[in-house]
């Protein structure tokens, strides 16, 4: 009766040690998903703290993400995909000069961290700023 009693304290243990938040992410098409604020900006995983409080930037399923930044009353939106280990981001919007389309495209080597922590390293030339997210919803 004693080793049985053990044995189901330390099952307990092991059930309440094990988080969602430590699991790995075997799909990132799927991980993404919700919204995620900004906490650092920077070079590297060591990236200073950055004050992102009030805006984020929500992945929707259908490939759509939306920008929202703190003081502006509207929403960006662009598309977003992954392939070779990249996500990619595309947004596109009017010169409300020159009435032309302007399409922006973004490659970032994407990392998580863990379920809540998402580090994106921009892919240009001769720098990889990182943005370090953690996930709100």
């Amino acid at each position: 009766m004693k080793k049985l009693l053990v044995f189901y304290v330390l099952a307990v243990l092991i059930i309440y040690s094990c988080s969602n938040e430590n699991l790995s992410v075997d799909d990132p098409q799927e991980a993404i998903l919700g919204k995620w604020e900004l906490t650092n900006l920077g070079t590297g995983p060591q990236a200073p703290p950055n004050d992102g409080r009030g805006s984020y930037t929500e992945y929707l399923p259908d490939s759509l993400l939306r920008n929202k930044n703190k003081g502006e009353g509207g929403s960006l939106y662009a598309n977003y995909w992954f392939k070779d280990s990249l996500l990619f981001k595309k947004v596109t919007y009017l010169d409300a000069i020159d009435k032309d389309t302007i399409i922006f495209m973004e490659r970032y080597k994407y990392e998580f961290i863990n379920r809540n922590r998402l580090m994106l390293n921009w892919q240009i030339n001769a720098t990889s700023p990182t943005s370090i997210y953690k996930r709100i919803k």
